[in-house]
């Protein structure tokens, strides 16, 4: 194997920090190994101040905090979730109301969407309106596709009802200008 330049970069870094670890522990003298079980032993030999009578009445946590509160002569109802951010920290803000979606008429409905295509199947069919496809139940503006024919389809919104009729080639101008 060659040893490359990175490979004599990652050697150094290695030896560096290898030279820095014994530095530091010939200054201390004393290994983390040591220093843990130090501490253990200090932390074990401490005695606890627990009165006997709190130890006997107090037999899970929850018979430990009555205790403790009784002691303390703290209100239970007066405490706070600690779980809620006050209301300093986020004023409630309204939402603006919606405004209904409005819905065209008949009329309009007609006037605005074109018939293109239809296709029908024996999944329900597919109508083409504006250039988009539609399947039997979706929604155009507010009016769902409700059924197919051979020439038009019907769309309804609650009791408005509005039949398409598919645009023949003699209606439109660009299509007789091609014959």
């Amino acid at each position: 194997m060659k040893v490359t330049g990175k490979h004599k970069v990652y050697a150094a870094l290695l030896a560096a920090g290898v030279i820095a670890l014994f530095i530091d522990r010939a200054s201390t003298g004393t290994s983390p190994a040591d220093a843990a079980v130090a501490e253990t032993a200090q932390v074990a030999s401490a005695p606890v101040a627990v009165p006997e009578t709190r130890l006997a009445s107090a037999s899970s946590l929850a018979a430990s905090l009555r205790a403790m509160m009784s002691g303390e002569k703290m209100n239970p109802e007066a405490a706070s979730d600690a779980f809620v951010p006050p209301r300093s920290w986020a004023p409630l803000v309204q939402a603006a109301p919606v405004p209904p979606t409005i819905k065209p008429p008949v009329e309009d409905f007609t006037k605005t969407h074109v018939l293109s295509a239809l296709v029908q199947s024996s999944k329900g069919g597919m109508a083409v309106i504006n250039g988009s496809m539609t399947k039997i139940g979706q929604t155009v503006d507010g009016y769902k596709l409700t059924s197919l024919s051979q020439n038009y389809a019907v769309f309804q919104n609650g009791a408005n009802s509005v039949k398409l009729q598919m645009k023949e080639a003699s209606d439109n101008p660009a299509d007789g200008a091609k014959q």
